[in-house]
């Protein structure tokens, strides 16, 4: 992130227009947009369907300093922003320019309301891990499979994201109280996706397989505390209004 952001400050990120200045012949159009030439500021901030995702990412329009370069556009950025609001400013910057590659090259455009979550999601997990570098690795926990009860299946599911990519990896498998395989299935599910959402999408994926295999007294377990205590909450609140 911060060799693009060197980049974006000395203008060597390919737009059109930078690529025009160095002698290739194309229409320098906003694929997006339509309408204005494509340079690093258009590009990255200025472009109405641009700030649509800047307005929701909590930045207020740039509209007054699209008339600058995008040296100075950052700087102006770097001089009234905080020192975090910067970084995560920097952050999803990065992630535009990817958005804008995957648009052009790919033809992939996430619809934003799924895109902008993710984007937040993303940034304040590489924030994390920078944070954490610092000190020593946290010790990792050694977990145990616990059996479930006597006649009692359990259902064990998992997602798997990487960081800074789309898409992302959900598994379910069913086993019964002493362990032995019964049913297991996976699925790779594209485009931008919360952690929570992908965790609450691998355990819809073991319950529909308990289902299909007409598997009914089941336990679910999953690593995911929060989709966990969120499940046994709304049962909990059902049970009391009924």
């Amino acid at each position: 992130m911060k060799n693009f952001i060197w980049k974006v400050f000395n203008h060597w990120i390919p737009t059109k227009m930078e690529l025009r200045k160095r002698g290739m012949s194309l229409l320098a159009n906003c694929d997006r947009c339509l309408q204005q030439e494509e340079d690093i500021t258009h590009a990255l901030w200025g472009c109405p369907k641009v700030q649509k995702i800047w307005k929701q990412l909590g930045y207020p329009k740039f509209t007054e300093l699209i008339g600058l370069d995008a040296s100075a556009f950052l700087w102006w950025q770097w001089e009234h922003l905080s020192k975090e609001q910067f970084i995560s400013f920097a952050g999803y910057t990065w992630l535009i320019w990817q958005r804008r590659n995957q648009f052009i090259f790919q033809n992939r455009d996430p619809d934003i309301h799924f895109w902008i979550p993710w984007a937040i999601e993303t940034i304040e997990n590489l924030l994390g891990q920078q944070e954490t570098r610092s000190g020593p690795p946290p010790s990792k926990p050694i977990l145990h499979w616990q059996p479930p009860p006597k006649d009692v299946f359990i259902v064990n599911s998992d997602a798997s994201l990487v960081h800074g990519q789309e898409g992302c990896g959900i598994s379910a498998i069913i086993r019964n109280e002493a362990g032995g395989l019964i049913v297991a299935e996976t699925l790779y599910i594209p485009g931008c996706m919360a952690v929570n959402l992908a965790e609450a999408a691998a355990i819809l994926l073991g319950l529909k397989l308990a289902i299909k295999w007409s598997i009914s007294n089941v336990w679910v377990a999953s690593d995911s505390k929060t989709m966990i205590s969120a499940i046994t909450t709304e049962i909990v609140i059902k049970l009391l209004i009924v």
